[in-house]
């Protein structure tokens, strides 16, 4: 039971590979969108489990956030090869998404000596509403407010984790909010270990 969270990291693993030929063979939009909401459901429930069998450690966190970057790069793909209109109508908040977040990792790099974890309210949002904008893209066949809405709220959460690894002094896994990074400065809490 307690390798059932890594299971579900490494199903989002194989899926990624798997969303992007599903994506891009133009069949029925119920195959993507299966396996987005499949993804999506392994996404939830491996932190809930992981954090109650007592598994979910530093190294487990920094595993999931990882991979949900990897998958959702695999869907991106498929999503910007199938269906061009994704890429004309949103190229600038993609392109401001994808620099965010690889001068993200710079900067934690830098400072930390690896990336950030923080597992934000707001990447929880910007989760669901991956999983709906890309499903809607895979439905309709092109974006839509959703779509849109993923990549605001994608924006904003990028934003926010920088301004947190700015404020922390030491690397941190699981930092809700800016607020609680400002919070544990103030407190002088040392970075966390599992």
């Amino acid at each position: 039971m307690a390798r059932l969270p890594a299971l579900l990291v490494a199903l989002r693993a194989v899926l990624g590979p798997v969303i992007l030929v599903a994506g891009l063979r133009h069949g029925p939009w119920v195959w993507p969108v299966a396996i987005l909401v499949a993804a999506f459901v392994s996404d939830v429930f491996d932190g809930i489990i992981a954090r109650r069998l007592g598994v979910a450690t530093e190294r487990f966190r920094l595993a999931d956030s990882v991979v949900d970057i990897g998958f959702y790069l695999f869907v991106a793909a498929a999503c910007l090869l199938a269906y061009p209109e994704v890429w004309r109508q949103h190229r600038t908040g993609i392109l401001l998404v994808a620099g965010l977040e690889a001068g993200r990792w710079v900067f934690d790099l830098a400072k930390f000596g690896r990336i950030a974890s923080y597992h934000m309210w707001s990447s929880k949002l910007w989760g669901i509403l991956l999983f709906l904008g890309f499903g809607e893209v895979f439905a309709r066949g092109g974006p839509g407010v959703l779509f849109t809405a993923a990549v605001v709220v994608g924006i904003a959460n990028e934003v926010e984790g920088l301004v947190a690894s700015l404020i922390l002094p030491w690397w941190r896994h699981d930092v809700p909010s800016v607020w609680h990074a400002l919070a544990l400065r103030r407190a002088g809490a040392p970075a966390s270990s599992s």
